[in-house]
């Protein structure tokens, strides 16, 4: 009876550590699968910023090449300005030049026919 009642005790303590175990398994997988979701999450949430830095990044570089065209832009438009201020200066230049010969003509015109009137 004594060697019944221990083999009996025996085989219910291996029956709850067998028991025990699967709960213990099931344990551990759901705290895995906690650990897989939170490490996912952790993932995804680095994620985001990092897809709003590259993105950022992106639109950063669109304004620095918009920049660099209005700045560009504004070049090409002072360099047509000073080009036109230059060919208004040469005009000017030959204008006053056409002028300062007529103006010379003139005088000389004058001083013949008062010279020519003296003579007379």
């Amino acid at each position: 009876v004594s060697v019944q009642k221990c083999v009996s005790a025996t085989v219910n303590g291996l029956v709850l550590l067998v028991m025990f175990l699967f709960v213990l398994e099931t344990v551990i997988q759901m705290e895995i699968v906690s650990v897989l979701e939170c490490v996912s999450a952790t993932v995804n949430g680095l994620e985001t910023p990092v897809t709003f830095l590259f993105a950022f990044q992106t639109v950063v570089q669109m304004e620095d090449v918009l920049v660099q065209e209005c700045v560009s832009a504004m070049m090409d438009g002072w360099g047509t300005l000073v080009q036109i201020l230059s060919v208004i200066k040469n005009v000017v230049q030959m204008v006053t030049a056409l002028v300062q010969e007529c103006v010379s003509a003139m005088m000389d015109g004058l001083e013949t026919i008062v010279t020519f009137l003296f003579v007379q």
